[in-house]
């Protein structure tokens, strides 16, 4: 562990613990471009209403993304978008921006992105873990000049474009275990983090038969299924645009049993539209394929 904070004393650089701190990649090395389709047409959204405290903390990041350079006044702008505050921890402000419009208007990348189950299983079983995240990741690639303004957002102090390291605050070293897309991942391998299930945890009993029937109806359809030797036992959940599998496992003495997979999917649009037994066979094979794919349907763990 020694070894670690020397480690980190020497590399003390690649952290920012301002905006100042970041310089953002050289343009020689990357820009972020944004091509149109030719067809769409530019749309101007008008400003939105907003509660007076969270005005405050928007004009308080906007004018500090001003000062560092991340932003600059737009004038006469074709593309137009709103900010969205999304509340953060100890009172912070996350200041999104609705590009909707612009990202229905801008060709998709085809570039494939990983499984999260995939890298869940891959993360697990190792004994220490190191988590890492970028200060303000979206600010490290500028804008390609041509483009700046297609970035624009409304506010009430004007209209502004984006110009355009690792944050210590959220770094983690050394830990045996950490939370990891929802999951909690350790050498004894993957559990479902607490704070995602706080909600059913802490959900009341129903007390009528009226809260029962909202409760069922709530819950979907539940198709269970056991393997060979009898020990391992899968459960998929079935509800109107999703469904979820948990693959539990007996003991020896067969009297306890705990989950030791998760496996969930939202139905595409045409899915959603199936009656209930052809969404039983969808799921059916697609939870049959994803865990032969991922390894849990091997031997029972012992």
């Amino acid at each position: 562990m020694q070894d670690l904070i020397v480690l980190l004393h020497e590399y003390k650089d690649v952290f920012a613990w301002s905006y100042q701190d970041m310089p953002g990649l050289n343009t020689d090395i990357v820009v972020h471009k944004l091509p149109l389709k030719p067809e769409c047409k530019p749309i101007q959204q008008k400003l939105r209403r907003m509660r007076p405290e969270m005005l405050l903390k928007i004009k308080e990041e906007v004018k500090k993304q001003i000062d560092t350079g991340f932003l600059q006044v737009s004038k006469y702008p074709e593309w137009v978008a709103n900010i969205v505050p999304v509340p953060k921890k100890h009172g912070k402000v996350r200041m999104c921006v609705d590009y909707r419009d612009l990202n229905q208007a801008s060709p998709k990348d085809k570039f494939p992105l990983p499984h999260i189950d995939t890298l869940v299983d891959n993360t697990a079983k190792h004994s220490l873990f190191f988590f890492m995240d970028g200060f303000s990741g979206y600010n490290q690639i500028k804008m390609a000049p041509e483009d700046m303004e297609k970035t624009t957002f409304i506010t009430m102090w004007g209209t502004f474009c984006y110009k355009l390291k690792l944050n210590p605050a959220k770094c983690t070293f050394g830990a045996t275990s950490g939370k990891l897309l929802g999951f909690i991942v350790s050498e004894r391998g993957i559990k479902v983090d607490p704070d995602k299930i706080k909600a059913i945890q802490e959900l009341p009993p129903p007390r009528t038969q009226k809260e029962v029937r909202v409760f069922e109806n709530s819950m979907g359809c539940v198709l269970g299924q056991h393997d060979e030797s009898g020990r391992r036992e899968k459960a998929i959940y079935l509800f109107e645009n999703s469904m979820g599998c948990v693959l539990g496992q007996h003991d020896k003495s067969g009297k306890r049993k705990k989950a030791i997979y998760y496996l969930s999917k939202k139905f595409t649009e045409y899915e959603a539209k199936y009656p209930s037994i052809e969404k039983f066979c969808c799921a059916l094979i697609w939870t049959v394929r994803r865990l032969r794919e991922n390894g849990p349907m091997a031997d029972p763990i012992d």
